[in-house]
């Protein structure tokens, strides 16, 4: 059975070719996916920020997903054989939202700076710290995070965040 999702994306190549026409405008994270893809899709060069719906799934489906899936499967082939947009986006892929962040990753504590996880695990920790975050970050084409001024993508772009055990907090500002 096919899904809203499934349907859009069928529509997706039709849909960037309307509204984007054949010009593209220069700089921003798209440009690293080239200039026109695969069955006339027209790949947008502008930043993430001020890329519509459309071109953000096309760009994530064309740039991001293989990148990540190969980090995650180069990461830990057994854990993660499978890496999808449900992976990171969880029930947001099913209802075409997307939204992050995402209930069913595991919340993260803030003021132990992880410590849990640390602990529990130290190997995934290390690895969303020091390779998903930055590269998410990277492709996308926005600034990651900064500690000292609390500001630009985190971990809670896509965990949910906890002041206290079972108090969650809203999100940050939206990057995705």
């Amino acid at each position: 059975m096919r899904t809203r999702l499934h349907k859009k994306l069928a529509l997706l190549p039709l849909t960037l070719l309307l509204a984007c026409g054949a010009g593209a405008q220069a700089g921003g994270p798209a440009a690293q996916a080239g200039g026109s893809g695969a069955g006339g899709q027209v790949v947008v060069n502008v930043p993430w920020v001020k890329m519509n719906k459309g071109q953000r799934i096309d760009y994530m489906m064309r740039v991001m997903l293989p990148k990540m899936r190969a980090e995650f499967h180069a990461f830990d082939p057994k854990r993660f054989a499978r890496v999808d947009c449900a992976t990171c986006h969880g029930p947001g892929v099913e209802d075409g939202s997307f939204a992050l962040p995402n209930p069913k990753l595991p919340k993260l504590l803030e003021p132990d700076l992880f410590a849990k996880h640390r602990a529990a695990t130290p190997e995934v920790t290390k690895f969303m710290l020091e390779h998903v975050e930055p590269d998410v970050a990277e492709i996308l084409g926005v600034p990651g995070f900064d500690p000292e001024t609390r500001k630009g993508l985190s971990c809670y772009n896509c965990h949910p965040r906890e002041i206290e055990p079972g108090k969650p907090v809203p999100p940050p500002a939206e990057h995705h």
